[in-house]
């Protein structure tokens, strides 16, 4: 694989298959131009379901915690978003400690399912909803906090004019929902520095607060707050 092909891959059970089977019909058959194409996430949630059930992107709720809780996210109150949800543990490890209005996003509809059929059989109130985060459906200004673990990674890995367009979408949707003040939690590995205040709009949507790496070194988790209309 390519340094690219690393962001996302973290050996799912899939990725060798998807090269055998020629990228399962997607018009390339290279990892790091489907990381944010719908099928190709359908068809490994599907094999993660036996092989991999959950996996945690960039970390847990537990290992971020108190960068989190210093940051804003200390009222367990808030509503909480969280986009490219995938099959991750978070909010539940979130839940467990007495979080109270958390949702899960996903554009992918087979883990959407999965997590909406554990979330029953363990008795957690927390929703899993398919939104794409490039234009999801909630009313401006719906959520005091949205966390995205890994998402705009995956929508910018190949590098390519359209996935540069697609994070920028992902932005002007976030900070639409978001109330003004809101937090916007980023964990990111491999969003080029030099592009990030591009991508995220530093100097209209957002004001960045925190910019911390985790205790390996490895990643960013930045934290943007949506600025207040004068």
């Amino acid at each position: 694989m390519s340094e690219n092909d690393e962001i996302i891959a973290e050996d799912s059970p899939l990725d060798n298959l998807f090269e055998q089977k020629e990228g399962f019909g997607l018009p390339s058959a290279s990892l790091k131009t489907v990381w944010n194409d719908k099928c190709y996430w359908n068809a490994r949630y599907k094999l993660d379901k036996e092989e991999r059930p959950a996996y945690d992107w960039l970390d847990g709720f537990n290992k971020q915690r108190k960068l989190l809780e210093e940051n804003g996210l200390e009222k367990k109150e808030t509503r909480i978003l969280e986009i490219g949800s995938g099959n991750s543990e978070f909010l539940e490890e979130m839940y467990r400690i007495g979080y109270q209005n958390l949702i899960g996003t996903d554009f992918a509809e087979e883990v959407i399912e999965i997590m909406n059929e554990k979330m029953k059989k363990q008795g957690m109130n927390i929703p899993f909803e398919v939104q794409d985060a490039r234009k999801m459906t909630y009313e401006d200004g719906s959520f005091e906090v949205v966390l995205d673990k890994g998402t705009s990674d995956a929508i910018f890995a190949a590098g390519l004019p359209e996935n540069r367009e697609d994070v920028k979408l992902m932005v002007s949707e976030v900070s639409r929902i978001l109330k003004e003040g809101g937090i916007w939690f980023v964990f990111t590995k491999k969003v080029p520095l030099d592009l990030y205040e591009e991508f995220f709009d530093l100097s209209k949507s957002f004001t960045q607060k925190e910019d911390g790496t985790s205790v390996e070194n490895v990643y960013h988790v930045r934290v943007l707050l949506k600025k207040w209309n004068k």
